[in-house]
């Protein structure tokens, strides 16, 4: 449960300050925005990516691992998508698939860096 919330905590925080440091790259509308989106973005990550992770594995195998880039670039759009859905309108935005990609890189390393520190610390 605190590894659960440790990802919902960091996701929220990449999610607003990426947001604020890239503009170019994801618009999210406000902190609530940010909020909801870091929710839906731990919530995929927790349910979706293991059986989506055991089902690309050859895939993930013949790219050398970087078919996993792709499934986070993938699993952070549909993150946006359904926050949009949510709410009713056009509240966070990524800027092509390309960003989606860079995004998906930043979002695994901070939790890495995260989880990889208060592991550390137990």
């Amino acid at each position: 449960m605190v590894k659960f919330i440790l990802r919902i905590a960091t996701n929220i925080i990449v999610f607003l300050a990426v947001a604020y440091l890239f503009p170019g790259m994801l618009f999210v509308n406000s902190v609530q925005v940010g909020i909801i989106a870091g929710l839906f973005l731990a919530i995929i990550n927790t349910l979706l990516k293991p059986i989506l992770k055991v089902l690309s594995f050859p895939i993930t195998v013949l790219s050398l691992g970087f078919f996993l880039v792709i499934l986070n670039a993938g699993l952070l759009e549909l993150s946006a998508s359904w926050v949009n859905n949510y709410l009713h309108g056009e509240y966070i935005s990524i800027n092509g698939f390309s960003s989606a990609l860079i995004l998906g890189l930043i979002f695994s390393g901070a939790n890495l860096l995260v989880q990889n520190y208060f592991k550390s610390r137990r």
